[in-house]
């Protein structure tokens, strides 16, 4: 999907800045047995982080969200006919 848009920028002439985004991860003790995917755009790798101020310091560890993004991997897994 970031290739995506990426192409779509270019056509436009508008670039991205990797050092201006970020990738959250939602579920931070899985990838602590389990390496974090690693995203790029227009070449430059996007840091991967467990949290950013720029969403309000919600707390990605908190069981809530935990909870949270539970369900809505599951809500896209019955949505696309996949497996649980």
């Amino acid at each position: 999907m970031l290739k995506v848009c990426e192409e779509y920028a270019n056509g436009l002439d508008v670039r991205f800045n990797a050092s201006k985004s970020k990738c959250i991860v939602c579920c931070p003790q899985y990838y602590s047995h389990h390496p974090a995917p690693r995203f790029s755009i227009s070449g430059n790798t996007i840091e991967t982080v467990d949290n950013w101020l720029h969403l309000g310091l919600w707390d990605l560890s908190n069981i809530a969200v935990q909870t949270l993004c539970a369900t809505w991997r599951k809500a896209l897994r019955r949505t696309a006919y996949l497996s649980h």
